[in-house]
């Protein structure tokens, strides 16, 4: 999403990231914003964001970074995507940004493959949908008749880094063609269920 950013011109200007994350995204752009010279960047997050993530993003920046709450009646998307408008930020909008997926199709999926060249199923959490897409546009063109699990959260509750479907309808880009079955789990379920329950 940076470097089509940056090749089309979309960097010009540009001093700070803005960006709603469950904290994936967020350590990804930080860590590469600086080869694009860009220093500053503030992360909307919510307020159960788990040490275990913020920790590694903080440690991982070399400039200013920030991390602020959702704007009251607002998501964390929208309120991203309002304040990416003002002069020198900019919001690359992973939740509506078809490029979400690019890097699972040029290198998670070649590593998946790589490691199980027979894979038949692909079982993944779902926070945009972007990694199952990009994963499974590069498996459908190596593997026969592959298909993909995508795992949801029931509603009300909550998975680190992965959304219910209620909340999917904030995701533009079309991350339903990459998931082939779907599985809604609870909390405690997500961390107890054998994967063997799955197959």
């Amino acid at each position: 999403m940076l470097l089509d950013a940056y090749e089309s011109g979309g960097l010009k200007g540009v001093v700070e990231l803005i960006e709603a994350t469950s904290g994936n995204t967020g350590l990804a752009i930080i860590v590469l914003a600086r080869y694009f010279g860009i220093f500053r960047a503030t992360l909307v997050v919510q307020s159960d964001l788990t040490i275990g993530k913020k920790d590694p993003i903080e440690l991982s920046f070399f400039g200013k970074l920030s991390f602020i709450p959702p704007d009251e009646g607002h998501s964390g998307i929208v309120t991203a995507r309002l304040r990416g408008k003002a002069p020198g930020f900019l919001n690359l909008g992973q939740y509506d940004n078809i490029h979400n997926k690019d890097l699972h199709v040029l290198y998670t999926g070649p590593e998946i493959f790589k490691a199980v060249p027979d894979v038949c199923l692909y079982v993944g959490g779902t926070g945009t949908g972007g990694t199952t897409y990009g994963i499974m546009e590069f498996l459908r063109q190596h593997v026969e008749n592959v298909k993909s699990l995508g795992i949801f959260c029931e509603p009300d509750q909550k998975v680190p880094g992965v959304r219910d479907f209620k909340r999917m309808v904030e995701i533009t880009f079309p991350w339903q063609s990459g998931i082939d079955f779907s599985m809604e789990v609870s909390t405690r379920r997500h961390i107890t269920l054998p994967m063997a329950q799955l197959a």
